[in-house]
């Protein structure tokens, strides 16, 4: 290998570390091999040696004697090359630090426990998003499909420093951030737009439009706000624990109640029917011939009602 090759091999590892740095701002992958530029140079890269080698693009890069692939001069510096633009894009890569990645200690909704994740966000166009950390997720980021995030950064007021190790690595220290509230919600959204529906009223004339997309993704819209304090005093926890379990007694205790004033409300025709029925049981079994007495009054003030009726038609 000449001094021109070792050259070309630096130049090329520095341009690459550049791309790499500036790639890692635009993917927000924080995993290189997830972001869909670093994998398309793969591809790219193992395309041209198998297009050399099958004959359809022949750079002269391998040749191939008695069942033997072998490579060539030139083929040993395409791939010297090659290997040092992957590693400058890498290390590039690692280099960033664009600030765009929050360790948030979310809590579930029992609040004795909490989950430490990684949540990646950036801004685009004044609005805030957050990137999925899949290759699916980025691409369809690329494409369009954007998770919206409600994610007031300047709100954080508290850290906690964590330190872990698996025991093989070096102990790492992240930064975690308290969160209070994360919620979530899946929206369908529209992509590609490809015209209008127009609307039109009872005389054909045209009072709205509704745009048509060519792709309607689901998303997931976020919601995060941050804790104003790392950690509660150990009296506070006994006060919240024991709000929570006294809230969750009176609700059930007030569906307990609701259930029981619907089967009242149901049942009220009929105890209603039922009291008038042993009212009548009860006049004769107590009263004799009161029952019969009741019946031929009202049937006398029915006659009376018909013949006044009849006068005065």
């Amino acid at each position: 290998m000449d001094a021109a090759s070792i050259a070309l091999g630096f130049a090329i590892t520095m341009v690459m570390i550049v791309v790499g740095y500036r790639m890692r701002t635009v993917s927000h992958a924080i995993l290189p091999l997830r972001d869909p530029v670093f994998l398309m140079l793969i591809a790219v890269e193992c395309t041209i040696m198998i297009l050399d080698y099958v004959g359809i693009l022949p750079l002269g890069l391998t040749f191939v004697e008695d069942d033997t692939l072998f490579i060539t001069d030139r083929g040993s510096l395409a791939l010297l090359m090659m290997g040092a633009g992957d590693v400058g894009y890498i290390a590039g890569y690692i280099m960033c630090r664009p600030g765009d990645v929050l360790y948030l200690d979310m809590p579930d909704e029992t609040l004795t426990y909490t989950e430490v994740a990684p949540m990646v966000w950036y801004v685009h166009n004044g609005n805030t998003y957050i990137m999925p950390q899949t290759l699916g997720g980025i691409v369809a980021s690329f494409l369009g499909a954007k998770h919206p995030a409600d994610i007031p950064t300047y709100e954080i007021a508290r850290r906690r420093s964590c330190t872990f190790s698996n025991g093989i690595r070096m102990p790492m220290t992240m930064d975690v951030v308290p969160v209070s509230l994360h919620e979530t919600e899946t929206i369908t959204i529209g992509v590609f737009r490809i015209g209008s529906r127009k609307i039109r009223d009872e005389n054909r004339n045209i009072i709205a439009e509704s745009p048509r997309y060519l792709w309607h993704p689901e998303v997931t819209s976020h919601r995060v706000r941050f804790s104003s304090s790392v950690t509660d005093d150990h009296l506070a926890f006994w006060v919240k624990d024991g709000i929570y379990r006294e809230s969750i007694e009176d609700a059930i205790e007030a569906e307990e109640r609701a259930a029981r004033l619907e089967i009242q409300m149901q049942s009220a025709k009929y105890d209603a029917g039922a009291d008038l029925v042993a009212g009548l049981v009860s006049l004769s079994t107590d009263a004799p011939g009161s029952h019969e007495e009741i019946l031929a009054r009202i049937e006398a003030e029915r006659k009376r009602r018909g013949e006044a009726d009849a006068e005065h038609s």
